[in-house]
């Protein structure tokens, strides 16, 4: 069960309801504050807790760049292209994750978080989206109609389904492929232009010049420019960008947002809340004592969860698979 904000005031009043106003810092900015902490600790420990994104990039065709998500923070696996070129630049499509399903009435309530084209698409396709390592396949069909668009989206699936929450789908006027064909792990890439990365590139393509750079199916390189992801080499049709990426959370403003990390650190939030409403003081990692025990608790949560692995914090492929 989910630990919400409204959980966490429900908790806390006995606590807090009493104490004064102090520098008129509110519950939510406390816990967010206390939120903000948990979260630097989990980026210094480099904790896949933190890979909570699912990424999905169109590069256009000819083009090499594509806009993140907001979320946005780091790549938390290295990022796979896909080429998908039957419908990607051509077909409208509508992609993003599942919100709820009802197996009862077949209603798939989706967030649409990327889109291709305009207008009314009389008929479409549900297809699970681009999860890290997964071809896309088509589930099911419909033939009401949708307003292509972002935000919450709520369609009928013709059939019962089985869908999780969080899961990537999307829909699109025309069946997607069974087999995406062409699939490419890339690689981190400085895409420097000093002399140096410059040689090695075109030496590695055994292209020579400085202007000219042949254009391929898939990226083999990529690299992370402030709010843009870049690949190398440039695409000759358009292709997908996926995988799973590290996600800032979003403050903590509302009773019905949910406490992050399952319940991983719910008490942390408590006796953080608690200490910047007493001391009136909203950055709780000035005082030794409390980032004594904010450190404690989490490292316990993540030092269990990597104690399966040897010393060297590596495993055979064939371990996990």
């Amino acid at each position: 069960m989910s630990y919400l904000v409204s959980n966490l005031v429900q908790d806390l009043l006995p606590r807090v309801g009493r104490l004064p106003q102090q520098s008129g810092i509110t519950l939510f900015r406390a816990a967010t504050s206390v939120q903000s902490l948990v979260f630097k600790r989990l980026l210094d420990r480099k904790s896949d807790l933190l890979a909570t994104g699912n990424l999905f990039l169109v590069i256009p065709e000819y083009d090499y760049m594509a806009p993140l998500p907001s979320d946005f923070l780091s790549m938390a696996e290295k990022p796979s292209a896909i080429g998908a070129t039957s419908w990607l630049g051509t077909t409208p499509w509508m992609a993003g994750t599942v919100t709820s399903y009802d197996t009862a009435t077949k209603t798939l309530v989706m967030s649409v978080t990327s889109i291709n084209g305009s207008g009314t698409l009389a008929s479409w396709h549900v297809a699970v989206g681009v999860t890290p390592g997964q071809p896309i396949y088509t589930l099911d069909t419909s033939a009401s109609s949708v307003l292509v668009g972002l935000g919450s989206k709520t369609f009928v699936t013709a059939t019962e389904l089985s869908l999780a929450v969080g899961q990537n789908i999307i829909i699109s006027s025309v069946e997607l492929p069974t087999d995406t064909t062409y699939r490419s792990r890339l690689d981190p890439n400085p895409l420097d232009e000093d002399d140096r990365d410059d040689l090695m590139w075109w030496e590695k393509y055994r292209i020579y010049g400085e202007t000219f750079e042949t254009a391929a199916i898939t990226p083999r390189k990529y690299k992370v420019l402030g709010t843009n992801l870049y690949v190398r080499p440039k695409v000759s049709d358009s292709c997908m960008v996926t995988g799973r990426y590290n996600a800032k959370p979003s403050d903590l403003t509302l009773v019905t947002q949910t406490i992050p990390w399952n319940g991983m650190f719910d008490e942390v939030f408590r006796e953080g809340v608690v200490w910047i409403l007493t001391k009136g003081v909203s950055m709780p990692g000035v005082d030794p004592a409390f980032a004594a025990f904010v450190k404690h608790e989490v490292d316990t949560i993540l030092d269990s969860r990597a104690r399966i692995l040897p010393s060297t914090h590596r495993i055979k492929r064939g371990a996990y698979l």
